[in-house]
């Protein structure tokens, strides 16, 4: 689940699941770490588009990628935890940081899903 692959989000599935009372942790909340790149390989050019719209959109709200990946996860009332990889400590003080920012919890973000799964399913990724 993130900003791109909201298929659990759009299907009803997370409402569905919430209303039978179960926990659900989102991961790949940054896509494998492609939304945080600065540069991303040729396979993703498909989809310039809509990763430049995703950049446009977090830039005129003032937000990094980490700041937009982590609002947008914590603002889906039916998670109930995150799963992340860190490189180092520093990242998850980062982390860490951002979540614990409630005021952050009003922005809302313009539609940025995507329904290719050669896009949202890192298994097809062919880089």
């Amino acid at each position: 689940m993130n900003i791109f692959d909201c298929r659990f989000l759009k299907t009803g599935w997370l409402k569905k699941l919430k209303s039978k009372n179960i926990e659900i942790h989102a991961r790949s909340i940054f896509l494998q770490g492609m939304i945080l790149s600065n540069s991303c390989p040729n396979y993703f050019d498909k989809w310039a588009n809509n990763i430049n719209n995703f950049y446009k959109d977090i830039e005129l709200k003032n937000l990094s990628a980490l700041e937009a990946s982590i609002i947008f996860i914590n603002n889906i009332r039916e998670i109930d935890g995150v799963i992340i990889g860190v490189n180092n400590y520093q990242q998850l003080v980062d982390y860490n940081s951002i979540k614990e920012k409630s005021y952050l919890s009003n922005i809302l973000f313009k539609d940025h899903s995507v329904d290719d799964e050669n896009f949202i399913n890192p298994n097809n990724w062919e880089i």
